[in-house]
């Protein structure tokens, strides 16, 4: 069986769900048969954060080899009835793009005097050239409506054909780098 429901994330809600199991020793039609029932047994869980929205931007869409490329990424995270802890903004660079550097962060709406300033991660890049950069929220107290941060970085197409793992870059190739945003439900 298969229920969907639509719920506000930002009420709090907690969903209980029951189960119990009944069966018999043996077919209806004997006179020995005996009836079991298990149960019922219940488990909760709390509906948290809704889903963050994510937008980027970059600009040019098409450069050549050691071509500039800017990034603006948009980051709305929606209303929390408590507490998100360790909140972070994480973009992997595929090998062939070359991260030169954070320009800004800020919040454009909905933050207050009370949350973190935000700070950019330390970017590192792994033996096959993807670089993984990113900004910490920090701990963003509960809010009743959403923030929307905007984060802005650049970076370079490699000037050579031949990228940090030793792979060629080809006319026309796209190189997709990809943002997500985590967090902690607890501290």
């Amino acid at each position: 069986m298969r229920v969907a429901d639509t719920l506000d994330p930002a009420s709090g809600t907690v969903l209980t769900n029951s189960a119990s199991v009944i069966y018999a020793s043996l077919p209806a039609s004997s006179a020995s048969r005996r009836t079991y029932q298990e149960g019922p047994v219940y488990a909760e869980v709390a509906v948290g954060l809704a889903v963050p929205m994510i937008e980027k931007f970059v600009n040019p869409t098409v450069t050549g080899l050691g071509g500039d490329v800017d990034y603006r990424v948009e980051v709305t995270i929606p209303p929390n009835p408590s507490t998100v802890y360790s909140a972070t903004v994480i973009d992997t660079m595929p090998d062939g793009l070359i991260f030169d550097g954070y320009d800004s962060i800020t919040c454009t709406s909905g933050c207050s005097g009370a949350d973190p300033t935000p700070t950019s991660l330390t970017e590192s890049v792994n033996g096959a050239g993807v670089t993984t950069l990113g900004y910490s929220l920090g701990n963003l107290p509960a809010s009743a409506g959403s923030r929307t941060y905007e984060m802005t970085y650049h970076a370079h197409i490699s000037p050579t054909r031949t990228t940090t793992a030793g792979t060629q870059l080809e006319y026309g190739q796209y190189l997709q780098n990809h943002v997500l945003v985590g967090y902690d439900a607890e501290d």
